[in-house]
């Protein structure tokens, strides 16, 4: 148990919590005037640094380098088209932090690049000229 917040319709109460860097699941238990408990659903967050990804050069051709966080073998980048279909898609190298993307067979125009990690997605335009 974190805490225990007493609530009553005048006071509403907040608490930062540190906590440390990770994954972290949590749950609330609710009870009600009556005493019947309730719980909500599993939320999961991550604390610690914020992750990114770049893309360069943007504008391309279709060549574009991606650079991302160091991948464990199970992150992927998918390209969505303007439609938000998945026009590719392919697994990172484990312990790589960039990833050429060859789209010159791609017609020209805007695309969304997604990275998508083990529980977090990332995203960013790119286009094709």
């Amino acid at each position: 148990m974190i805490a225990v917040v007493r609530a009553t319709a005048k006071n509403i109460y907040s608490y930062d919590l540190t906590v440390v860097k990770g994954l972290h699941y949590y749950r609330l238990k609710l009870a009600d005037e009556e005493g019947k408990l309730t719980y909500s659903e599993i939320l999961l967050f991550s604390t610690g640094p914020k992750k990114s990804i770049t893309v360069f050069p943007n504008p391309s051709n279709g060549k574009f380098t991606l650079a991302h966080p160091l991948a464990s073998g199970r992150e992927q980048v998918q390209v969505l088209d303007m439609h938000g279909l998945t026009v590719y898609q392919a697994p990172l190298t484990k312990a790589s932090v960039q990833t050429i993307l060859d789209l010159t067979t791609f017609k020209k125009g805007n695309y969304q690049l997604v990275w998508l990690g083990e529980f977090e997605k990332l995203s960013l335009k790119i286009l094709i000229q």
